[in-house]
């Protein structure tokens, strides 16, 4: 339902659909030649914004306040799972409880982008999620408000907490590189980032 802003990003990723369907028409013998052939594609930056310790501890800060002025609990937990997981946006909503294993301080995701994974996860992180599974009778750790699915609220909330704490251009993806930058400040190799 959004309109786009456009940028050297879409402009990119339009040329290049573009020049598949094309050449396939090609291919198919529909066209001799692809008219999108040689068209440059610009390189573009992705945005690689992160937290750096001090944004986190405010915009903590920040959601203790907000919680306590009647914020949705459900929102903020799960925005600190993604602070202190590195877990993605979908990973954390659609979490189900039986895949949280606190004696064993990880959760076992039957299916992710890349496959069936286990994740380590820190006490904290585990406290939050036992405590967050205790709210509802939900199969889900982040139940949505009404029905039977998962809570998908958590981008509005991020964007009040983030306006409220002064941080821009920041998303759950954002929370997942502060994540990652932060173990990586704090000497994890790749490796092991890319575990967790």
């Amino acid at each position: 339902g959004g309109r786009t802003a456009g940028g050297i990003g879409v402009a990119s990723r339009s040329i290049s659909t573009l020049r598949s369907l094309l050449n396939h028409a090609r291919r198919l013998g529909l066209i001799e030649a692809s008219p999108a052939a040689g068209v440059r594609i610009m390189a573009s930056q992705k945005l690689k914004r992160h937290l750096n310790a001090g944004e986190i501890r405010h915009m903590g800060k920040v959601m203790t306040q907000m919680e306590s002025e009647g914020e949705h609990p459900t929102a903020l937990a799960a925005i600190r799972v993604m602070l202190l997981t590195g877990f993605r946006r979908m990973e954390v909503l659609a979490m189900r409880k039986e895949w949280v294993q606190p004696d064993d301080n990880l959760v076992r995701f039957p299916d992710t982008k890349s496959g069936p994974q286990m994740r380590v996860a820190g006490d904290e992180a585990m406290m939050l999620l036992e405590k967050q599974a205790l709210r509802s009778h939900s199969p889900f750790v982040f139940p949505a408000d009404w029905g039977d699915g998962h809570f998908i609220g958590v981008v509005r909330v991020l964007d009040r907490v983030c306006a409220r704490a002064g941080l821009k251009e920041v998303t759950p993806h954002t929370l997942r590189h502060s994540f990652a930058s932060l173990a990586a400040s704090l000497g994890f190799s790749e490796l092991t980032i890319s575990g967790l």
